[in-house]
């Protein structure tokens, strides 16, 4: 029983060690990052820098805005496998040439085979297509960015990405909008840096008129996802 407590205590611990966070997008409108800074229930925050081959429109607003609250900023983009890859590489790296905070930047992977039957002439991607994507997307971004963290889900890491253990070497930040101690990983990962947490989150300055907001936590301090090369 001893170790049983040992761990509980161990994960109570971490747990106030880890720091809360946002993640937003154009879709949550112009935030009020002065009035999410005062509200205390914020330490950092990631935004979507662009979204396939598209910019996100909000993206140097919400990084300009929490730079001058002084809230540690990340940049994310969010990968199409229907798109071309070194399209979206150019797209991001654009985006964030005006800065991308001191938090790493991330790569979320979570489009779906059934979105991407749907698109007139695309070919069906398998798992194996997709791993080629994410690496060749990685391997053009990350001398900017250094290490990307991975964004992903475990239903659809392990079945989409046929449970690859190619990433395990990059940060998880995982998916998961349930009460419990800790989230499921997906196969390839022993730990988890960032934790989305829910998906329906009421944050001061971002909620209003806007759909609500995606809530994070670190696993231990802040120094997970701070990135590799932050005087960049």
């Amino acid at each position: 029983m001893r170790w049983c407590f040992e761990a509980v205590a161990w994960l109570l611990w971490r747990r106030l060690e880890s720091c809360d966070g946002v993640d937003v997008s154009k879709y949550r409108g112009i935030v009020d990052w002065p009035a999410v800074k005062a509200s205390g229930s914020v330490r950092f925050a990631y935004a979507e820098a662009s979204h396939g081959t598209d910019p996100d429109g909000q993206y140097d607003d919400n990084c300009s805005g929490c730079t001058a609250a002084q809230i540690p900023f990340g940049a994310f983009h969010f990968l199409l496998f229907t798109e071309d890859v070194g399209t979206q590489a150019g797209t991001f790296l654009n985006q964030i040439s005006k800065g991308f905070g001191m938090l790493r930047p991330a790569v979320d992977v979570e489009s779906r085979s059934d979105t991407d039957k749907r698109r007139a002439g695309t070919p069906e991607m398998t798992p194996s297509k997709r791993a080629t994507a994410l690496k060749a997307f990685c391997e053009l971004v990350e001398p900017t960015t250094g290490p990307l963290m991975i964004y992903t889900n475990v239903d659809y890491w392990n079945v989409e990405m046929a449970g690859t253990d190619a990433f395990s070497n990059r940060s998880l930040w995982i998916a998961y909008p349930r009460k419990c101690i800790v989230p499921p990983l997906p196969n390839g990962w022993r730990r988890w840096a960032l934790w989305q947490h829910s998906f329906s989150g009421s944050v001061p300055g971002i909620n209003a008129g806007a759909p609500p907001v995606d809530l994070d936590r670190t696993n231990g301090t802040m120094s997970s996802i701070i990135r590799s090369n932050p005087e960049r």
